[in-house]
């Protein structure tokens, strides 16, 4: 998952992860924010193998995260953990069958401006930590 409005110029990737097998058909909430057997962890900007959600600056608006997933004809543990987005880009070269992808949106209200973003943002929000929720942003952004 990246977010391209976050640090110029090449974005925040938040999660990198690879070698996930075809029988996987989803992650269990909170799943992917440690050690899983259902995928290999890259290494994302903030250095870490597993995800760590979007956690915009307050009042800034909205940022967009990007989901990608991508078919290969590589085995699941044919790549070695810890690769970076850019690492895992150039490795996946010539074995990408197919791909596809969702864009969430998350944006935090500034002190001043609560009401109009919590009138328009229906992620969840908890201090010190964003949590974002593909389901609930995919109803509230058609």
């Amino acid at each position: 998952m990246i977010d391209p409005e976050g640090r110029a110029p090449a974005g925040v990737a938040h999660w990198v992860a690879y070698g996930i097998p075809a029988s996987t058909t989803g992650f269990a909430e909170g799943e992917v924010s440690g050690p899983s057997s259902k995928y290999v962890g890259g290494k994302s900007t903030m250095s870490l193998p597993n995800y760590m959600g979007p956690c915009t600056p307050a009042g800034i608006g909205f940022h967009h995260y990007t989901f990608v997933l991508m078919a290969t004809d590589l085995e699941p543990t044919a790549l070695a953990p810890g690769l970076t987005r850019e690492e895992l880009t150039t490795a996946l070269t010539g074995h990408v069958k197919g791909s596809t992808g969702i864009i969430g949106l998350f944006g935090r209200p500034s002190p001043f401006d609560r009401g109009i973003l919590r009138r328009t943002c229906s992620v969840r929000v908890r201090p010190h930590r964003c949590d974002f929720n593909p389901e609930v942003a995919a109803r509230s952004y058609p």
